[in-house]
């Protein structure tokens, strides 16, 4: 007997397959990240009929039955989409759509198929409510952050991990990806570091989550280049732990500079 399963998701990746299938990759709240062929996804028609409800499109939200992939097999069968949240704001200006793109692929690149990040989930709901927003900008880099530290990579900001000087405006730290965390300019001068200033550091160490800044959003506008810098540093960290490259990591100029 066929063991479906139902859970919320959110669309990550499309990939047209045939005239009518598509290949997509979805977060789901209780199973994590999944790959899944969708038949017939490709011919909902206005009157969303049948069991694709809705555009199955990138940064979409709803509600997905899915047969999972068999233990010989890559990809599981959704045999049915219901929309909640098409995002349309986030469809109507380029650098929103670009951040959208930003969060989607990070999630892909750090997190590991069929395992459950729950917490996660409404980190990156939250920040896909915040993009169009005053927060947007802060709500890209929060997810990051919090995107690492859920797969078990969390930056360590809270200083030189030699000498434990903690970092403040005006002092040049150094991000080294292979130790994960911060050195000062007088403990280690590596060539693959990147030099970062140390009000952006005190800044990322303390920047909330995407949870938090919905709840109780900062009274100050963040620096719009400082966010660059931040957004920069974890998209780096990332490549470093996935040992493959970002192809949004050229968008975020479009997405931070004003």
């Amino acid at each position: 007997m066929a063991n479906y399963q139902t859970d919320e998701a959110l669309c990550l990746r499309v990939i047209d397959f045939s005239e009518t299938s598509q290949v997509v990759t979805l977060l789901t709240r209780r199973h994590g990240l999944m790959g899944l062929l969708a038949k017939g996804a490709r011919k909902v028609g206005k009157s969303r009929a049948g069991p694709m409800g809705g555009p199955l499109d990138l940064l979409c939200r709803g509600e997905a039955i899915f047969l999972p992939a068999r233990a010989d097999a890559g990809l599981g069968t959704l045999t049915a989409w219901d929309v909640r949240d098409h995002h349309p704001q986030l469809r109507m200006e380029l650098r929103l759509f670009y951040a959208g793109q930003m969060v989607c692929e990070f999630t892909s690149l750090l997190l590991s198929p069929l395992d459950p990040h729950p917490e996660l989930y409404d980190q990156l709901v939250a920040a896909l409510e915040l993009l169009a927003g005053p927060q947007g900008r802060r709500a890209v880099v929060a997810y990051m952050k919090c995107a690492l530290t859920e797969a078990g990579y969390q930056p360590r900001l809270a200083g030189c991990l030699a000498c434990q000087a903690a970092a403040r405006p005006g002092r040049t730290m150094r991000f080294v990806a292979a130790a994960g965390g911060v050195w000062c300019a007088d403990c280690r001068a590596d060539k693959t570091a990147m030099k970062v200033d140390g009000s952006v550091i005190l800044a990322l160490a303390r920047l909330p989550t995407p949870l938090r800044l919905r709840a109780q959003p900062p009274p100050r506008e963040a620096n719009s280049r400082a966010l660059l810098t931040a957004a920069r540093l974890l998209m780096g960290y990332a490549r470093y732990i996935a040992e493959k490259p970002l192809k949004t990591y050229s968008l975020a100029p479009a997405v931070f500079e004003k």
